[in-house]
């Protein structure tokens, strides 16, 4: 017999990786940003939620200035719905676009790298 033996298993000389096997299983694509624990990567969807946080946001701020435009109600027939309207713009910006950009975005991305 040719192949040493090792515990239970037959030794041959080669391993997995000698069969370039050594991808590891590293996610690619959209998982890799999902399931990353990089400080540089999550700065990043911090960044990119705010960029879309701020979509939201600034059309609600279109849809006030085009109501404001002339007096009266022109577009929002309801009064408590426009402030509804003008809280959530405020809500939006405050807490999903300027906290999560300066604090969690640009904050984990200007560290310094481990």
């Amino acid at each position: 017999m040719s192949a040493a033996t090792h515990g239970d298993h037959a030794y041959t000389g080669h391993d997995h990786h000698s069969h370039g096997h050594d991808d590891h299983g590293h996610p690619h694509g959209i998982t890799r940003w999902l399931n990353s624990t990089n400080h540089k990567d999550i700065g990043t969807m911090y960044l990119v939620f705010a960029v879309l946080a701020s979509l939201l946001g600034g059309g609600f701020s279109i849809a006030i200035r085009a109501e404001l435009m002339y007096p009266g109600l022109q577009y929002f027939h309801d009064k408590q719905f426009y402030n509804v309207v003008v809280t959530a713009h405020a809500l939006l910006m405050v807490f999903f676009v300027v906290m999560p950009a300066l604090i969690g975005g640009f904050g984990k991305l200007d560290r310094p790298d481990d």
